[in-house]
């Protein structure tokens, strides 16, 4: 019982009291980081509550103060990693030699399956069923969850490509504008989930289609769908350091587009207009100077006469080229440079409010999502340019927005179960996290927290 009682001093921390271990009380470390950090028992209740619940109710004060008293915080050691990132507390003050110690990879992930698993039913082939069904399932993919309808969209796949290739002669054009629909919206599931692979194979089966079948417009539209998943894997690759196939990725893209684009004549506006400002991105990212840049910005000009025409029937694509699109993809393409000197925070700001502007009524999530992960991006690269002109103060506010605004998005994220937005968030954490703002930065701390619960939706359970 003695050693129990002893009370050690740890470097710089302490005296705390130890158990037979020799590690410190948690109970003694929570009071001394709370002092260090400037933060009081109401407000780690209130985060450690919020990020780390089921139901996602604060600890009360009261509560804090108990488990203070009588060393009785949450044992589970994916909540004890919570609180120690929110106090930043050091790992050996815990006993280990890193705080990923606390977390079991392989359990927080069991049963945590991203891509949806929903059983599949068999559905009998009716033409007019599926015409339908593809529209439904394009607006539920786009204003609220993929992830129940992934399994009907692969199982009607299938029955599409055994109608197409053994069903009746006459209908063959119609089942093959039917089998190319819902590839594309396979790829963007797939997209959604950074499964690029994938989504660039279902791309190149429903291009092989389209140009059998001389789908003119669906080839336009499946060359522009394959440049933008083909877009995003090189952004990927990009983010993983791996250059040579970010460049290849990029090229491919550009050369898809532009193929695209000799079709022009025959496609309809929205996708006319979609590949200019496609090009214009890609443009955009690759700029150098001012002058490149505005080279990009007069290309994405061009999309502008074919912003909200309206789609004909045939437009089974799914392509609609809005003018909140537009100012989206324009705010985009104000932050893509890796050049922060021909990045625009405030310009992209504004397309971002003329985009919300212009919104619809319902706001699809993933564009609202996106919307403000820009926004959080504008603020991220305004306080990178005030860091270098050594300007602290007003570094500090502009990353505290971002992290603000990146909460924001992340809630609607975790809604909608969005990875390819989840890796967004995750690389403007990345950002910030080099700042000095950083330093002990109690809300960054917890967007961290946020993140992985995010990721890792069994941890907290």
């Amino acid at each position: 019982m003695q050693a129990v009682l002893e009370r050690q001093i740890f470097g710089e921390y302490g005296p705390y009291r130890v158990d037979e271990h020799g590690v410190p009380f948690l109970s003694d470390v929570v009071w001394d980081m709370l002092e260090r950090r400037d933060i009081s028992a109401e407000e780690l209740g209130k985060r450690f509550g919020i990020l780390t619940r089921r139901n996602k109710k604060p600890y009360t004060k009261s509560r804090v103060y108990q488990m203070l008293r009588d060393n009785s915080f949450p044992e589970d050691k994916s909540r004890r990693w919570a609180l120690a990132k929110l106090l930043q507390i050091p790992p050996f003050l815990l006993g280990i030699k890193s705080l990923q110690d606390l977390l079991d990879m392989e359990q927080i992930q069991s049963g945590n399956h991203l891509v949806g698993s929903a059983k599949a039913t068999s559905h009998p082939f009716d033409l007019p069923e599926y015409q339908t069904t593809l529209l439904s399932y394009w607006k539920k993919h786009r204003l609220y969850l993929s992830i129940d309808i992934e399994a009907g969209v692969e199982k009607r796949i299938a029955a599409l490509e055994k109608e197409y290739i053994y069903g009746s002669k006459d209908a063959k054009r119609t089942i093959a504008t039917l089998l190319c629909g819902y590839q594309m919206l396979a790829s963007n599931i797939a997209t959604d989930q950074r499964d690029f692979d994938n989504a660039v194979v279902h791309l190149n089966k429903a291009y092989a289609v389209a140009t059998e079948s001389r789908l003119v417009k669906l080839q336009g539209a499946c060359l522009l769908r394959r440049g933008w998943a083909l877009k995003e894997r090189g952004e990927e690759y990009t983010m993983q350091c791996n250059i040579p196939a970010a460049l290849e990725d990029l090229a491919f893209a550009t050369k898809d587009f532009r193929l695209a684009l000799t079709l022009a004549s025959k496609l309809s506006a929205g996708v006319q207009g979609s590949i200019l400002l496609s090009l214009g991105k890609l443009k955009a990212d690759q700029a150098k100077d001012p002058s490149e840049f505005r080279q990009a910005i007069v290309q994405i000009g061009k999309a502008e006469p074919f912003v909200g025409k309206k789609a004909d029937e045939e437009d089974i694509h799914f392509i609609q080229l809005d003018e909140q699109r537009y100012h989206l993809d324009r705010a985009a393409t104000y932050l893509a440079s890796a050049n922060s000197l021909v990045c625009y925070p405030k310009d992209a700001r504004r397309e971002l409010r003329n985009a919300l502007a212009a919104a619809p009524t319902p706001l699809p999530q993933r564009r609202q999502a996106y919307n403000i992960v820009l926004e959080a991006k504008s603020y991220v690269l305004e306080g990178a340019v005030y860091t270098q002109k050594k300007r602290p103060a007003l570094a500090d506010t502009c990353y505290g927005k971002a992290v603000k605004k990146a909460g924001e998005a992340l809630h609607i994220v975790r809604d909608i179960n969005s990875p390819i937005n989840v890796a967004r968030i995750e690389k403007l954490y990345e950002d910030i996290q080099r700042a000095p703002y950083a330093n002990k930065n109690v809300d960054l701390a917890s967007l961290e927290v946020e993140l992985m619960a995010a990721k890792y939706p069994q941890m907290f359970r």
